[in-house]
């Protein structure tokens, strides 16, 4: 009888020990579930809220296709054909509009006057052509113009249709990311537009203190340099050449 007794109460004690073991594996997996669910419905807003950003510009760019002519200069190069006499060259991606030859065009930003000149040439590929539109990559030759005028990050336009600015409003949106950064009030940043990094000084709203990873914010910045830009254009943001944020300007000053 008491072997029968002792046997009951050590099964009874296995009974109660699989019974926790089960509900501790059935809290696991629930805590899991939920964990799993947190991070698949936090990247879908980061998706959406990029795709929107992407989706509102490329709207924008199909705007301006048929009102002006855009290009931001990634390089500047000239050719030297007689003593003292060259020819300026400027390349890069047209991003809206069409050019011609003899089309006149506007050079602004980078805290540089607005220079005004006229289109000689255009290369694509190395063969000449008579037009060049948006998505292609060109060369195209100003003459007449001070090459240490012109330097990465200005851009070309059709005449008064886009102005220099040095300060803006933007609603920003920042990446999801392991690094453990955050910015403050008059905090420096690294603002991409285009073709080129400058940096900016921003002013969070009232109710903001920081702002970090996976955060959205309303800024106003005031750059070191001017860019050439309009409401509703996209731009990055950068910390050690990677970009961590972007954002879509709302106001210009």
């Amino acid at each position: 009888m008491k072997d029968n007794n002792m046997s009951k109460k050590i099964n009874s004690k296995y009974i109660v020990l699989a019974v926790v073991i089960v509900a501790l594996l059935r809290m696991f997996l629930i805590i899991r579930y939920i964990i799993v669910y947190n991070n698949i419905i936090n990247s879908n807003q980061i998706d959406i809220n990029k795709k929107t950003v992407i989706d509102k510009q490329e709207n924008i760019k199909e705007s301006l296709d048929n009102n002006l002519f855009l290009m931001a200069i990634e390089d500047v190069f000239r050719i030297e054909y007689d003593e003292d006499k060259y020819y300026t060259f400027v390349t890069g991606k047209i991003e809206s509009g069409e050019i011609s030859v003899n089309d006149d065009i506007q050079i602004i930003g980078l805290n540089q006057e607005t220079i005004t000149t006229r289109v000689s040439s255009i290369e694509v590929m190395r063969k000449q052509y008579s037009t060049a539109k948006k998505g292609e990559n060109v060369s195209i030759r100003l003459d007449e113009i001070d090459y240490s005028k012109l330097a990465r990050g200005q851009i070309l336009v059709t005449p008064n249709t886009i102005e220099s600015h040095t300060e803006f409003e933007a609603d920003i949106k920042m990446y999801d990311s392991d690094n453990n950064y955050y910015f403050e009030n008059n905090s420096e940043l690294s603002f991409f537009f285009r073709t080129i990094n400058i940096i900016g000084v921003i002013t969070l709203d009232d109710e903001l203190k920081t702002i970090s990873s996976n955060d959205k914010a309303h800024i106003k910045v005031v750059l070191s340099k001017s860019v050439g830009m309009y409401e509703n254009m996209t731009f990055y943001i950068r910390n050690n050449g990677v970009n961590i944020g972007e954002g879509i300007i709302t106001t210009v000053y």
